[in-house]
């Protein structure tokens, strides 16, 4: 089960490419520091994107979970360099055996310090090509407008996604 924060919504939704999140077997959650991140804040500050990402919580695609008061979510939220929905994300995915999909590499290594399963934005992209939901062409369109919309990508690991897109695009 995926626990999503909020940089991997927002670029999905930006390129226009929420409907993979449908795509992923199982539940799929989010924090509510998240969901206020992308959905209540975007909408103040006018995002479109906000609202497509709203919809999947009323159709019922992604559930908004509540962190429970904790220890190590009082640590994780002191740490300098953690956002809260980074936070939440964290605990949310450790105590519940789930993969954290973060894009912040800080984040992501706190993640992983405390035995969470931690993957970026691009993870569930290849997965769902390696599955045979989406095609090779429709995982590079997702790739190449993410870019369009901000997402950062040095040369070198856009190498390596576009590689791994044609080695399981071939399978």
């Amino acid at each position: 089960m995926p626990v999503f924060d909020s940089s991997p919504l927002i670029y999905l939704a930006r390129a226009g490419k929420l409907g993979l999140i449908e795509a992923i077997h199982g539940e799929k959650i989010v924090p509510e520091a998240v969901f206020r991140e992308v959905v209540v804040v975007g909408k103040e500050k006018g995002k479109r994107d906000a609202s497509a990402v709203e919809a999947l919580f009323n159709r019922g695609v992604m559930d908004v979970v509540r962190v429970g008061d904790s220890e190590l979510l009082h640590r994780l939220e002191n740490s300098p360099g953690l956002s809260r929905a980074d936070a939440e994300v964290t605990v949310l995915a450790r105590g519940s055996s789930a993969t954290a999909i973060i894009d912040d590499e800080f984040a992501r290594r706190v993640a992983s310090s405390l035995n969470v399963r931690v993957h970026g934005t691009i993870y569930p992209v290849l997965r769902l090509l390696k599955e045979g939901k989406i095609s090779g062409e429709e995982a590079e369109s997702t790739i190449e407008g993410m870019i369009k919309q901000g997402f950062r990508c040095y040369a070198e690991l856009y190498s390596e996604i576009m590689r791994k897109i044609g080695d399981l695009h071939t399978l």
